[in-house]
Formats: structure tokens, sequence, C-alpha cells
């Protein structure tokens, strides 16, 4: 399409043209407008010049006042997508064409370890009973030695003596002959087989337990590539390890907790009265799939899978009693006890304020008054003030007013402010059931917090490359925040798991955080 095409339309096809082009100007116009205020965009969209340009967002703690510009948008990472910049880059290929696995590639030359550090101590295990007929061995008994490993692990020291340094241990494993015959030798713990997994829980690993947790702290919590990690032993702890091993240690913590989270997290999940539930896009081998987070007063459980209304069934039943905070996603409408997040309503309110159509604008300004005055009331109700008999009566009568406006628009030519006033519609016992009860919360900010910390990792590793993999992301974060929750240390829960692991003995629960 060019000036000479357009001069040469006849006015009839003309004005229709116009028309289309003139919508088409209006929704390019407002998508640059779009912004975390008026959007599900995280307040990181922000250009660099504009960081520090935030306002109050309708919160908990501070009442909410009647100025359009001082509700801003808690932080969603429900449609953080990841952006174009952000995409996997394109796998390489051999000389096939085919595209090459991860990892060593059939054919090249392997490393084996070329640091050799001085053995600190040497451990001995000996048997102490016949594994045939129970007998147990005295003292005067010939043990022989039958073999050996040797383990690094990290010592951490305490308050009054901190230090951060590698142990190198010598384990002799040795055996004893009973009078019976029996040969009965002392071997390495290993933990029983389990579908699903290609990572063994056994204690002839190189790496301890709490060296395997340190090192899910340096890959979870401060997001160090598997490279990276290698580089830190090596400079500052004077040990080699290759990624490999350092990615099969990670895999192995995220084993180890697995019974923890699939058999007392998400039980305490199920019973709890108020949980929260969120999800972010992820990617698994490039492919997209969704981080989910289901977070109540102290657990945190986070799934990889499809964003689909299985996840929530599988992990919560459809006899689930608790309330849930949720966002719009339909899904969630098979719950009947729901909470609408109101965030998410307010910025989809100022968006329509700020668009151009004259209707729209109308439309977003009464909705955003309307809610501004009802979160004012509710953080009023919730200090039980005297005049609360009066806020009540003024709850009611916006709330009435909020539905006519809607169930007036909800026809209307305009599509954002017809789809704004559907799903006011749609989850109407879901948003005013905190006018009805205001010590609910108002805003889903208690997910999307949690998952922010997920979606810098993602940004960063670009996810997982597994199925394995995506859920031992999973399973430790799930630990690793729990804990949090519960004022618990996560790395000495994950080293102590993994030490009983190897033994096959009972898994620890994670205590519950008593409160006074």
């Amino acid at each position: 399409m060019d000036t000479d095409y357009l001069d040469d339309l006849p006015e009839g096809e003309l004005r229709p043209l116009s028309k289309q082009l003139l919508a088409d100007l209006k929704e390019a116009r407002e998508r640059l407008k779009q912004s975390p205020d008026t959007s599900s965009r995280p307040p990181s969209s922000r250009e660099p010049w504009q960081s520090n340009q935030s306002s109050a967002e309708p919160s908990e703690e501070a009442p909410a006042t009647d100025d359009l510009s001082a509700l801003d948008s808690s932080e969603s990472s429900s449609d953080d997508l990841p952006s174009q910049d952000s995409a996997t880059p394109p796998a390489a290929t051999g000389d096939s064409g085919k595209p090459k696995k991860a990892g060593r590639q059939v054919g090249s030359p392997g490393y084996s370890r070329n640091l050799t550090l001085p053995v600190t101590r040497t451990i001995e295990h000996r048997p102490d009973c016949c594994a045939a007929c129970g007998q147990s061995f005295a003292d005067n008994t010939d043990y022989r030695p039958w073999n050996a490993r040797f383990e690094l692990e990290l010592e951490v020291g305490n308050a009054e003596s901190p230090k951060l340094q590698i142990e190198h241990s010598r384990h002799d494993y040795f055996s004893a002959t009973c009078p019976c015959g029996h040969q009965t030798l002392a071997e390495p713990g290993r933990g029983a087989d389990e579908d699903g997994w290609s990572v063994a829980l056994s204690e002839w690993h190189l790496c301890g337990p709490r060296l395997v947790s340190f090192l899910v702290y340096l890959s979870l919590s401060l997001r160090a590539s598997r490279r990276r990690i290698q580089a830190y032993l090596r400079d500052w702890l004077g040990i080699y390890l290759s990624t490999s091993t350092i990615n099969q240690c990670i895999h192995e913590a995220g084993r180890a907790v697995a019974p923890v989270v699939d058999e007392q997290l998400i039980a305490e999940l199920k019973a709890a009265g108020l949980l929260h539930i969120d999800e972010t896009p992820w990617k698994e081998a490039g492919q997209l799939f969704w981080l989910w987070v289901f977070v109540s007063a102290q657990t945190v459980i986070y799934q990889v899978g499809k964003r689909h209304r299985l996840v929530v069934n599988q992990l919560l039943g459809e006899a689930f009693c608790g309330l849930l905070m949720t966002d719009g996603y339909s899904v969630y409408r098979i719950f009947p006890r729901r909470l609408r997040c109101w965030a998410h309503l307010v910025r989809k309110a100022r968006a329509l304020y700020q668009c151009l159509d004259s209707e729209g604008q109308a439309f977003g300004e009464a909705l955003l008054l309307a809610m501004i005055l009802l979160m004012r009331n509710i953080h009023r109700l919730r200090e039980s003030p005297p005049d609360a008999e009066s806020l009540w009566a003024q709850n009611q009568q916006l709330l009435t007013l909020l539905r006519s406006l809607c169930e007036t628009h909800r026809d209307i030519a305009h599509v954002d402010s017809r789809q704004l006033a559907g799903e006011f519609l749609n989850d109407w016992e879901a948003i005013v059931r905190v006018v009805e009860t205001p010590a609910h919360p108002l805003t889903n900010n208690v997910a999307e917090r949690s998952l922010r910390h997920w979606v810098l990792l993602r940004k960063i590793t670009f996810g997982s490359r597994t199925a394995q993999g995506s859920r031992v992301v999973a399973l430790l974060a799930s630990v690793i925040d729990t804990a949090r929750l519960r004022d618990l240390n996560p790395w000495e829960f994950i080293a102590q798991t993994l030490a009983e692991r190897r033994k096959n003995l009972p898994v620890p629960r994670l205590p519950i955080l008593v409160l006074a």
C-alpha cells in the first residue's frame, strides 16, 4: 500500500479503509503506552531513567488513596513472557546436520581429575555383625581392607570460628569372616532404586552432603551457571569438579528431597485455609512450559507443567476446601471459594482510563474511582473504626454502582471495555468476597513475590534442558522457600536429607514453625 494506491481508491472504499487504519493506529498507540502501571509487565521493563518513578501499589499495609496516580501495580510474573532477546539460542549441528545433544559427544576425548589433594583424615568402616547369622564380631576379629573411596566435604565452622574450607577424607572399608564361614563386607550406603530418575543416591560419591548443598546454593540461590560454579570452586576452595559432576550433584539433591515435597509438603498445602496461586512461563528444552507456585502460610510448592487445569487438579484435587487467591485465569473458576487479585483489575482499569476511546475512558475512570473508595474502606474496616456501619453501607452502594457499570458496558462496541466488564461479572463473587470479609488479602502479591527470583533464574539460564531438570528445580525451590517461611536453614536441611537418603534411612521431616 502506498500513496498511489490510496489516490486510485474510490471514496466508498476509502472510508472503510480509513476507519480500519484509525483503529490500528489507536491500538498501536495504546500498546506503546503500556507500562507496569497499566499492564502486567514487570517493573524491570521500565526504561532506566524511569526506574525510580514508581508509586504505591494496592497493598495490605497502607490504605489506598483516591488519587488515580497513587495506585501502582504489584510486580506480576504471570504474564512475563520470555522476550525475543532471551530466546534459546539455536542448537549447534554436527556433520550429519542433526542438532548436537548437550554434554560429551561420541568419540571426543575424555578428561579425568588432574588435581591431587592431600588427605586430611581417614575414616574406617568395619562390619558390626555377620550378615548371614547375625552374630556380633569380637574385638579381636581379623578385619581386612577390601575397598576405599575419597570424599570432598565442605567445612563451614560456627559463629565463633567461621570458616569455609574443603576437607578431603579417605573412607576405608573392611571385611570380616564369621566362624560360620560367611564373609561380611562393610559397604557404602545406597538408596533404593526409584523410577523416573537417572541419578543414584549413594555414599559412593566424590562430593559430601554439605558440599552438594553448597552447589545447590550457588546454582539456585545465586543463579550461577555450572561453569561459574566450577570456576568458583577452583579459585576459592582449590578443588576441581567437572560440570557433569556439578549437575549430577544438584540432581541428586533434588531426588533426595522429593519425598519431603511429595509426602509432607503437599499434604500440608491441601490443609491450608488460604492458598495463593500463580504461574509464569518456563522453558524446557526450548519448549514453553509454566512454573506454577502454590503458597500457604508456611508452605511453598513449585511445579513445572503445562498451563492447564490438570496441574491444579492433580495437586489440590477438586475437594480443596480452602480459599484460593488467584488472577483471572479461567481454570481457577472450578473452585467456588476464591479471591481475585485486585492489582490486576486496577491495572486493567487504569489502561482503560488511558485508552483513546472516549467511552472506554469514562468506564475506566468510573471503575478506578469505585475500586479506590472500596479499598480505602477495606483498610479502614480492618482497624474496627467507630463508623464501621456507615462504611459497610457505603461499600454496598459502591458495589451496586460497580455491577451496574459492568452490566451496562458488557455489550458495548469498544472491545477492551466489553472484555473487562465481562471479566468483572464472571468473577463477581471472587472480587467482592474481600469486601464482605476485609481480613482477606486484596492482592496476590505473596505468590507473585515468590516467583520473582525464579523468573530471574529463567532469564539467566533459559530454563532447563530436560524434564528431570525441571523437576529438580521445582523440588529444590519448594524446600528452599518453605524452609525460609519456617525460619529454618534450607542448606543444612538439604545436606541432612541427602546424608540420610544415601544411607537408605527414613526421610527427615521439615519442621513446622510454631507461632507464639
